[in-house]
This record gives structure tokens, C-alpha cells and sequence, in this order.
């Protein structure tokens, strides 16, 4: 049986694929549509403000699954990038982890690197 963490990983990696397909736009729109037309007849404040719930929760939700994908695809391309930099004889293993270094540092780091290529 997969843990908690597995499960989430797992429906995280494929609600985050499925919401970039047109079938989740096409469905959105759909429905906003439709709540739209059913306000209409309904001539309530309470259609508008269920839609505002709704939408806001979806996005509330969504941000933060989105934010954990994205983590985890930034860890991968950092490995990546680390196995790259370490492979190359003449690379500056400075550079390895360099996304752990404070902003100050990165910085400095940058404009050497500018100044090089001057």
C-alpha cells in the first residue's frame, strides 16, 4: 500500500498534467458558462457568489499544487545540472549547488561572470 506522500505525488503529477490539456479548459469554460445562464434565470446574488466560492477554492488549491510539481521538477533539472557541471573537467564546482547560496552571493557570482565575458 502507497503512503500518504506517494498518493499525493502521484495525483498531484496527473491533475497538474490533465489542467494543462484544452479538455480542462474546454470543461472550465463550460461550467462557467453554464452557472452563467443558470444565474440568468435564477436572478440571485447566491449563483454569483457560490461561482466565486468555487473558483476561489479551485485556484486556492491549485497554487499549491502546482507550486509542489513545480518543486519537485526544479530539484530534478538542479540534479541535472549539478551532474552536468560536475562531469566537466574544467568546470567551476562553485557552481554546484550554487541555488542554496544567498542572493548576495549569486549575484556576485554573475557579475564575474559578466566580466569575463568583457
Amino acid at each position: 500500500m502507497q503512503n500518504y506522500s506517494q498518493l499525493l505525488e502521484k495525483f498531484t503529477h496527473n491533475f497538474v498534467r490533465w489542467t494543462g490539456t484544452s479538455t480542462a479548459f474546454t470543461t472550465a469554460f463550460i461550467t462557467v458558462v453554464l452557472w452563467f445562464i443558470l444565474g440568468i434565470f435564477l436572478h440571485s446574488a447566491a449563483w454569483q457568489t457560490s461561482l466565486n466560492t468555487f473558483t476561489s477554492l479551485i485556484t486556492f488549491m491549485m497554487i499549491f499544487l502546482m507550486q509542489r510539481s513545480q518543486n519537485k521538477e526544479f530539484e530534478a533539472f538542479q540534479i541535472k545540472l549539478n551532474e552536468l557541471i560536475s562531469s566537466q573537467k574544467d568546470a567551476n564546482n562553485e557552481l554546484i549547488n550554487i541555488e542554496k547560496s544567498s542572493e548576495e552571493h549569486i549575484r556576485k557570482i554573475h557579475q564575474e561572470h559578466d566580466n569575463k565575458k568583457l
